[in-house]
């Protein structure tokens, strides 16, 4: 608004300047000494929403009438409050000794026309929601500007065949216990299992049926050099005889 009259919406009442009385009353005040049209003070142009002031004289002008007005410093430090929140700035010229004083969106608080963003986001506080609006755009914009990289295909882990004739009991429950302790599958390790079943003179069946019983996850020649003979192609496992207990003795005779 223009001359007279202010213009306050509603929600300065949950915006940060009303978190106490004294910010609050301080801030209206503030709107109310500022030109509201632009004004020169000494050949220094003075914008709308902007004063001129003197710190001495500053209580006196904002509490023309009160009876106990805030000292100096409780003004100072109340302004530098509004400050941070960013709802007013401060300027100094000591060479000409005074300083400056502007209300930034000022004119979007009394002028008489609102858009939609203003009716939204309308707040006391530095019209909050318009700058966090102008983020979201801001934040859209960019991430729509990178290059999204394409998801990397999972490497699959290397798998070995069932070679012919080896029991799939066997199999399974070898490669079972291969995972259990992390064991590649690959090609080199399978070159080396049948390089060493060749040296033993077992097939690949009796090697993998060896490895899932006992169970290893490899095989060396030299592990059943001395529990397999030579002459023997397929590997049989020891089965303990019935007739006789190799572990209860024998009863002496008297």
């Amino acid at each position: 608004m223009t001359g007279n009259w202010l213009k306050l919406h509603r929600r300065i009442m949950r915006s940060d300047v009303a978190q106490s009385d004294e910010l609050l009353g301080l801030f209206v005040r503030l709107i109310s000494a500022v030109n509201f049209e632009v004004r020169f003070f000494q050949s220094f142009k003075v914008e709308a929403g902007s004063m001129v002031f003197a710190w001495r004289k500053l209580p006196k002008r904002l509490y023309p009438n009160a009876k106990h007005r805030p000292s100096i410093n409780t003004l100072r430090r109340r302004i530098e409050i509004l400050k941070v929140m960013g709802v007013i700035t401060t300027e100094s010229h000591g060479s000409q000794r005074f300083s400056v004083l502007a209300i930034p969106n000022w004119k979007k608080y009394q002028s008489r026309t609102v858009s939609k963003s203003d009716t939204v986001a309308d707040t006391v506080a530095d019209t909050v929601a318009d700058t966090e609006i102008r983020r979201i755009k801001k934040v859209k914009k960019r991430v729509a500007s990178l290059s999204v990289s394409p998801l990397k295909a999972k490497a699959t882990k290397p798998q070995w065949t069932m070679p012919e004739g080896v029991d799939p009991t066997h199999w399974q429950d070898w490669l079972t216990h291969r995972k259990a302790k992390r064991a590649s599958n690959t090609p080199s390790a399978w070159s080396r299992i049948e390089r060493e079943a060749a040296k033993s003179g077992l097939t690949i069946p009796a090697v993998v049926q060896i490895c899932a019983e006992r169970p290893w996850i490899g095989f060396e020649a030299s592990w059943v050099a001395s529990s397999v003979p030579s002459s023997t192609s397929d590997y049989k496992p020891f089965v303990p005889s019935t007739t006789e207990d190799p572990i209860k003795p024998k009863r002496r005779s008297v």
